[in-house]
């Protein structure tokens, strides 16, 4: 079948993978500037390389609860469409090959609610469950009304 590299990351206690095709790079963690009125998992804007981007908090989209600002969260630069963005979770050290033939599918959990889990891939003892990515970034939408409110708060790399 084939090999997929991913990325893989935890957000609370579970662990989460995403194709590295989707990653532009994984960051320390920087400082997030607030901007006013965006939906609640957008924790504000960082500067990842003279880009001013979005962080998107997965643990306020996954758990509706902030992801603690310590020395694990990482930032998971991603580019979807014309618009990077960053994804604030707990941990992110790994990169794992793994056969597309561990990835099943998850069809019943995969509902309305969370189009963007795409599959669990078991290793060992580990249930890693997989995100597509553009789907994830669709799903939180408005990435369009995201930058028109960074540029309107004069936020500038």
């Amino acid at each position: 079948m084939g090999t997929a590299n991913i990325v893989v990351f935890k957000v609370g206690g579970e662990e989460y993978g995403i194709d590295v095709k989707d990653v532009v790079s994984i960051e320390k963690m920087a400082e997030i500037t607030p901007i006013p009125n965006l939906p609640g998992y957008v924790r504000g804007v960082t500067r990842i390389r003279e880009e001013v981007i979005p962080v998107f908090d997965l643990s306020t989209v996954f758990h509706e609860e902030k992801t603690a600002a310590d020395g694990l969260a990482r930032l998971i630069l991603l580019r979807i469409g014309p618009y990077p963005c960053a994804l604030l979770v707990k941990e992110a050290k790994e990169l794992l090959e793994i056969e597309t033939s561990q990835i099943s599918r998850i069809d019943l959990i995969a509902c309305r609610s969370t189009p963007y889990f795409s599959g669990i891939v078991h290793i060992q003892d580990r249930i890693i469950t997989m995100i597509d990515a553009a789907k994830l970034i669709g799903a939180l939408g408005g990435m369009e009304n995201i930058r028109a409110s960074i540029d309107e708060a004069g936020v500038k790399a």
